[in-house]
């Protein structure tokens, strides 16, 4: 059985899962699709060693596991994937992270499966289901539809995967910012512990440079590392 996921954290986790014995495999056998499709254009060809990887595994008959989450980069990935193993007669099974799971009186979330630790990774198994050729075709032509839109983002609005405009996550970060001056890293990381979405730092961290450089916030007390520099409208 061939796993897949859509980051390296994700990748590294499952790998030590499976050689701690917590998942039953083949630590050689885990193909890491770290595209970042959710971010820039998609109507490129998309090639990497990974995705070749993985395709000769895909001629050679072998079950393909998919592992992911809610995440834009991972529905993206997920969707991309169906779009590549459309035709092909192997058996798909996936396994989605919920949005949280009971454990005794604890609730606990989880964004993507980077935040699993590697000896919890079996207790997910009960989610794997196995995936139709119909619906392999349907969330083929969710791809196809994205490609087609090839807007400058993707994300989760309401359950749904969009395309969206560049500036999409701009009012998170004019919302944390505030009238008093504020470090970067402080900025970003309020943003991210309050706003569960799937988006990177960097992300947020390219944005604000792009609204320095264009007179919409300006740098109070510059740094030599961008995330220590303190900023404000």
């Amino acid at each position: 059985m061939v796993e897949v996921l859509f980051g390296e954290s994700e990748a590294t986790f499952m790998k030590i899962a499976i050689e701690n014995g917590a998942i039953s495999g083949d630590s050689e056998k885990i193909i890491c699709l770290d595209l970042k499709l959710d971010i820039g254009n998609i109507k490129e060809d998309i090639d990497s060693d990974h995705r070749n990887k993985l395709m000769e595994y895909v001629s050679k008959g072998e079950t393909i596991r998919i592992w992911y989450s809610n995440t834009p980069y991972d529905m993206c990935g997920f969707y991309y994937l169906c779009n590549l193993l459309k035709g092909f007669s192997n058996e798909i099974l996936s396994v989605k992270l919920p949005d949280y799971i009971q454990v005794d009186d604890i609730v606990l979330s989880y964004e993507n499966w980077g935040e699993v630790l590697p000896e919890k990774f079996d207790t997910f198994l009960k989610y794997e289901k196995k995936i139709s050729q119909m619906e392999i075709n349907l969330f083929s032509s969710k791809w196809e539809e994205l490609v087609k839109d090839n807007s400058p983002l993707r994300a989760v609005v309401n359950g749904q995967l969009i395309g969206v405009p560049i500036d999409f996550y701009d009012y998170l970060i004019y919302k944390y910012i505030g009238d008093k001056p504020i470090k970067e890293v402080a900025l970003i990381g309020e943003i991210l512990a309050t706003h569960l979405l799937g988006v990177e730092d960097w992300w947020y961290a390219s944005r604000i440079q792009y609204m320095i450089e264009n007179n919409k916030i300006k740098i109070v007390e510059d740094s030599h590392n961008e995330y220590l520099r303190v900023i404000s409208i």
